[in-house]
């Protein structure tokens, strides 16, 4: 009988495809206290490079058995969160440290238990985020911005309202799909229900018939195992 191979362990600071993922563990650590963080978007050619200062610097490389003996001496540790979609031009990263970590007096983070400084994404310079990090009813979660809970209002609003029949369907479809299809963290799930609920009210306030449209109520994110 052949023994079973080794499991192996994620690389600490290997970039995440997919923004759900990116979301869990940014979410996981920040849960954990990891809440001293500074963030932003690199070009993807440029992101070895990015590692490499951060491991240096930080040691954001560094293994389990490394991270365990850090716990056990009380060194405030830190973790580097990338998220390189498939085919993306640039990459968003987030370094995260506990109180006390070096990179909180070199790096002038910001502190994301404070209202004015919760992590929000995409991590793009002068474009408003979708999401941010906040507590809700004594945990953290995801939850829309108040900047995209306002563009979806003013979605339904012109779907609802699309004097064009074919093109009233059509938008009231991909409105029904871009709802069912958010990142299903708990606060985002609650706004989007909210919404799906405001559009089959909205659309029975204008319209007589049917929506033509399955508007329902996202579902929930699939977790991963962090460490």
């Amino acid at each position: 009988m052949s023994a079973k191979p080794a499991r192996t362990r994620p690389i600490p600071d290997q970039p995440l495809e997919y923004k759900t993922s990116f979301m869990q563990r940014t979410l996981d650590l920040v849960s954990r206290g990891y809440v001293q963080w500074v963030g932003g978007t690199v070009k993807v050619e440029r992101l070895p490079r990015l590692r490499a200062k951060f491991a240096a610097n930080y040691g954001t490389a560094a293994d389990e058995a490394q991270r365990r003996r850090m716990r056990r001496h009380d060194v405030p540790r830190e973790w580097l969160v990338i998220h390189a979609a498939k085919d993306a031009d640039h990459a968003q990263w987030l370094l995260l440290a506990e109180p006390g970590h070096p990179m909180t007096v070199l790096e002038s983070p910001a502190d994301a238990l404070l209202r004015d400084s919760r992590i929000q994404i995409p991590l793009k310079a002068n474009q408003w985020a979708d999401y941010e990090l906040l507590r809700r009813d004594g945990a953290w979660t995801w939850c829309m911005t108040q900047e995209r809970r306002q563009a979806w209002r003013e979605r339904i609003h012109n779907a609802v309202r699309q004097p064009d029949p074919e093109q009233r369907r059509k938008d009231m479809r991909q409105l029904a799909w871009s709802l069912a299809h958010v990142p299903g963290f708990r606060g985002i799930r609650n706004d989007a229900k909210k919404f799906v609920d405001l559009a089959r009210k909205d659309w029975k306030r204008v319209h007589r018939g049917p929506v033509p449209a399955r508007l329902r109520y996202p579902g929930w994110v699939r977790r991963m195992r962090h460490e």
